[in-house]
């Protein structure tokens, strides 16, 4: 039961957080990111998670996780967005805080028509491929890279996948679209779930 409690107690964590404010369209959700303001059709997420709430330990810190960058996959993009903004967040942020009182852990900025290999979702260990590193913007930390989500033995880690989806009208923003996934829990002590009906 400890892990389904740590992910109700951390999800209400989250939209305590949450409240924190900021001005900036991309790196958080806080001060536009209300539910009326998210897409029904747009939606992001991670195509390995299956019925696991648990991110897999590999795309974790070292030197128990593998320190790769989890795959992403998204659909129902809004007709006329040119960008995408993908955020990987940890909303139980303790140290390196923007703002809105997280830690963004990989930034990217994707432009949907010139760059083929991202149509419909990023593959796992894609931080190393030269194409998404020149896509890559600043994280918490000042760095373009992906910095491999990471919990304290015995503790649990809530993280979230959001997406803005926008087109530039001169030098003016138009963001047309918001989605973010479920809250994805992570720790270093997690077991995968074995699903024994299909053995």
């Amino acid at each position: 039961m400890r892990p389904l409690c740590s992910f109700f107690i951390c999800s209400a964590f989250g939209l305590l957080v949450g409240a924190c404010n900021s001005g900036d369209p991309f790196e958080n959700f806080c001060a536009e990111g209300i539910e009326e303001s998210f897409s029904p059709h747009f939606s992001i997420g991670c195509p390995t998670q299956g019925g696991d709430f648990f991110i897999p330990v590999k795309y974790g810190c070292y030197p128990d996780g593998g320190g790769l960058s989890p795959p992403i996959s998204w659909k129902g993009v809004p007709r006329g967005a040119t960008h995408l903004r993908i955020i990987v967040e940890n909303v139980m942020c303790s140290r390196e805080c923007n703002r809105c009182c997280k830690c963004n852990h990989w930034v990217l900025d994707i432009p949907l028509k010139e760059l083929r290999e991202t149509v419909g979702g990023i593959a796992e260990g894609a931080f190393l491929d030269p194409s998404v590193q020149a896509i890559t913007l600043p994280n918490s930390k000042g760095k373009r890279e992906y910095t491999p989500l990471c919990a304290a033995k015995e503790q649990t880690q809530v993280y979230v996948y959001k997406a803005v989806a926008y087109r530039l009208e001169g030098i003016k923003t138009v963001v047309l679209g918001r989605s973010q996934s479920k809250p994805l829990l992570f720790s270093l002590d997690h077991q995968p779930v074995v699903d024994k009906t299909s053995s």
